[in-house]
């Protein structure tokens, strides 16, 4: 599955490598609204062929933005439902922001409820307003 490693969690130390205390403070300032970008956060994805290229792509959406399960499908070669079953896996949703990922007439789904994910579109400015 997925997992977060940090210095002293079995993660080797490199130059530039996040501790468990900017990880905390950076996750505390996107829950009060701030962007925040996660891209140098290890994660340790431990699953491979295309649910590993699905989460590697939806790693790379930016805050605030969102496709659909269409649209990583489409650039993964794959269909929407491998997407989604791909997102599920994910246990680490705001470092892998799988809640960016919507259905083309609504939101989709999420592992953790649809108010969670809606919660986090509106702190990021992306709830699309037709959703």
């Amino acid at each position: 599955m997925l997992e977060v490693t940090l210095p002293g969690e079995g993660a080797p130390p490199a130059e530039g490598f996040r501790t468990l205390h900017s990880l905390k403070r950076d996750l505390e300032r996107y829950f009060r609204g701030y962007p925040v970008d996660f891209d140098d956060v290890p994660v340790r994805i431990n699953v491979s062929g295309k649910p590993r290229e699905v989460l590697e792509l939806v790693r790379e959406i930016p805050y605030g933005t969102v496709v659909t399960y269409g649209d990583i499908a489409q650039k993964a070669n794959t269909h929407p439902q491998v997407v989604g079953v791909s997102l599920a896996r994910n246990r680490v949703p705001i470092i892998v922001p799988c809640h960016r990922v919507v259905a083309a007439d609504g939101l989709g789904g999420f592992r953790w409820g649809l108010e969670w994910k809606r919660r986090l579109l509106e702190l990021e400015g992306a709830l699309p307003s037709k959703r």
